[in-house]
């Protein structure tokens, strides 16, 4: 099942966002999720940021290390691809829509 889920990334300490944007999740797991966001984004692996997660079910805040970054995203250069992981654990309800791989 796909997984829409609006995405807010803010750098630790920061009080305005470096993104807003809708996202489709690619894959969700515990403590982590792999994100195409706008490919616009300045970022780098290594990055600490706080991730907002909003989806019909619910809300979830976490500080998070960006461990991949692909911009252009291959398969559509519009796109980038990140990957999070999370100090938190992610709601079971999130990790239940998203598509696993």
């Amino acid at each position: 099942m796909e997984c829409v889920v609006d995405v807010v990334l803010r750098d630790v300490g920061a009080s305005h966002p470096l993104i807003s944007t809708l996202s489709h999740t690619v894959n969700v797991s515990e403590s982590g999720l792999l994100i195409e966001v706008p490919n616009r984004l300045d970022a780098c692996v290594g990055q600490e940021v706080v991730v907002t997660l909003t989806w019909p079910g619910g809300t979830f805040e976490s500080e998070a290390t960006i461990v991949r970054f692909e911009s252009p995203y291959w398969r559509d250069g519009a796109s980038s691809v990140m990957g999070l992981h999370v100090a938190q654990t992610l709601p079971s309800d999130l990790i239940s829509m998203g598509t696993a791989s």
